[in-house]
């Protein structure tokens, strides 16, 4: 499949230049030329690209660049951040160490992580209620390194507790939604898809059973409650009355379609399909990006980042790792292409160069 897209990108973004070369046969020469020149170059780079993915190349390259000063760069992130940091970073290396266990420099960084997590708050149960953001994805964390170091059993019971927490708060929640932080009382559904995953990824590791029927509980209610009616897709934020209090946000919709479509294949794929058709803004088929609102009037947040004509650069971004669980090349190649581009700007913007949680996105997404 992903060579099927590379060549159907590689038709798009040369069938215009060669349609010019063809009614240029006899005149206008400069212009053959530079119809050429284009071919040559768009196919040369294309095809490096493609290389340097499908090598994994560009994996260990990344893997590499998150190891190294990896302690300093983490520490500059805030709270939210490291956490997304540290699931993302997790998720990859236990899948390329069930790939390829014998490489031991995965689990020597997963413990080198696991010295950067501040286990004093989960160990107090007292500060666990309407903290389920930090707990999943500490939990999705403690999965991971529970599989890459299977003899190391520090975490186990703690992971055992956690999961029991979470599902037994969804499963008597009357909403089966719970907070992310103790500060905002109006649960986020993208992080409640985590919790569901994390949960998810115990009941494979450990044969327990929490997230079928949560999954079935929370797709009902948010299929009937909180789906937003003018993009189909489900809500950002929503209300214990069972009411929308943030419409769909790009950003927050990428990040939940990702946990849905590793929870399940067929409804993420659904969901990825409509949020495209929503949200996507196409670049002559050879790049792409995602609006962060349907409404052009909003303006940029913390959750959004920077817009540029509306385009948010967090929910494109978020939408490079969607692509790539979906196996949406050809969109995955396109929203590449654009990183690439607005990546120049790490020249001007030191702290978008360091940015470990970009290079955890970006790790997490390759092939």
């Amino acid at each position: 499949m992903p060579y099927l897209a590379f060549f159907l990108l590689l038709f798009i973004g040369n069938a215009p230049a060669m349609l010019i070369a063809y009614l240029c046969r006899k005149r206008f020469w400069a212009i053959k030329i530079l119809s050429y020149f284009w071919i040559s170059i768009f196919s040369v780079l294309q095809t490096g690209f493609f290389v340097d993915e499908m090598s994994g190349w560009k994996k260990q390259r990344l893997f590499q660049a998150i190891r190294q000063d990896f302690v300093s760069h983490f520490q500059a992130l805030d709270t939210e951040k490291q956490l997304f940091t540290l699931s993302l970073l997790a998720e990859k290396m236990r899948k390329e160490h069930l790939i390829t266990p014998q490489k031991t420099e995965i689990a020597h960084f997963m413990q080198e992580i696991a010295t950067q997590i501040h286990f004093e708050m989960a160990q107090d149960t007292s500060l666990w209620q309407n903290n389920a953001l930090y707990l999943s994805q500490l939990a999705i964390f403690l999965s991971a390194y529970h599989d890459v170091i299977p003899n190391d059993t520090t975490y186990q019971t703690f992971h055992h507790h956690i999961i029991h927490f979470l599902a037994e708060e969804m499963n008597h929640n009357p909403i089966h939604q719970l907070c992310s932080y103790p500060e905002y009382p109006e649960p986020w559904l993208c992080d409640n898809a985590g919790i569901l995953y994390a949960i998810a990824l115990h009941d494979a590791q450990y044969k327990t059973n929490y997230h079928f029927s949560l999954l079935e509980k929370w797709q009902n209610i948010v299929e009937t409650h909180f789906t937003d009616l003018k993009t189909g897709l489900p809500c950002t934020q929503v209300s214990l009355e069972k009411k929308c209090v943030v419409s769909t946000r790009a950003s927050s919709t990428a990040w939940l379609i990702a946990y849905l479509s590793l929870i399940s294949k067929k409804e993420g794929k659904k969901a990825w399909d409509l949020y495209k058709k929503e949200f996507q803004c196409s670049f002559a088929g050879i790049g792409a990006a995602f609006y962060e609102y349907t409404d052009d009037t909003k303006t940029e947040d913390y959750d959004s980042g920077t817009l540029i004509l509306g385009l948010g650069t967090i929910a494109s971004g978020l939408s490079i790792r969607t692509a790539s669980i979906n196996k949406d090349w050809l969109t995955y190649f396109q929203l590449t292409n654009t990183f690439r581009v607005v990546s120049v700007a790490s020249f001007f913007f030191p702290e978008m160069e360091n940015d470990v949680l970009i290079k955890a996105i970006l790790y997490n997404s390759a092939m």
